[in-house]
């Protein structure tokens, strides 16, 4: 009898407009220890045509969304409340990524967030948000 096929792991979004900091956040994935596929998108218009896409397909539905304040933090707090206002993506972990001093980490609470990370990522934070949360 053949082996069931492992099961897919919904992939983990990223939004981040820095290429090298987008990198760096793939390695952290990676060093976390798990297997996920990273999507990597560099804005917030992108992250919503990607988000479009996955409501018509559930496959494609992302099971983390990480979002770089610096990208405008109003406007990533509209994608957040956004999400969270979507009945087939309010499931999705929401995670805030801003340097330490960023003013809007405080109001990203508000919008839904469940966890925040800070640049430089660290790879021990990554992983433990995505064991506690997945």
């Amino acid at each position: 009898m053949d082996a069931a096929p492992p099961t897919r792991r919904p992939p983990l979004l990223l939004v981040e407009p820095d290429v090298d900091a987008a990198l760096r956040f793939s390695q952290a994935v990676r060093a976390a220890g798990d297997r996920w596929d990273l999507f990597s998108v560099p804005d917030l218009p992108a992250a919503r045509r990607c988000l479009n896409a996955a409501l018509a397909d559930a496959n494609c539905r992302p099971a983390a969304v990480f979002i770089n304040l610096a990208l405008g933090a109003e406007d990533a707090l509209d994608l957040m409340a956004w999400i969270r206002g979507k009945s087939d993506l309010g499931s999705c972990i929401l995670v805030a990524v801003a340097t330490p001093d960023n003013p809007a980490l405080a109001h990203a609470a508000a919008h839904g967030t469940d966890a925040f990370l800070t640049h430089p990522v660290d790879p021990g934070a990554l992983a433990s948000i995505l064991h506690r949360h997945l």
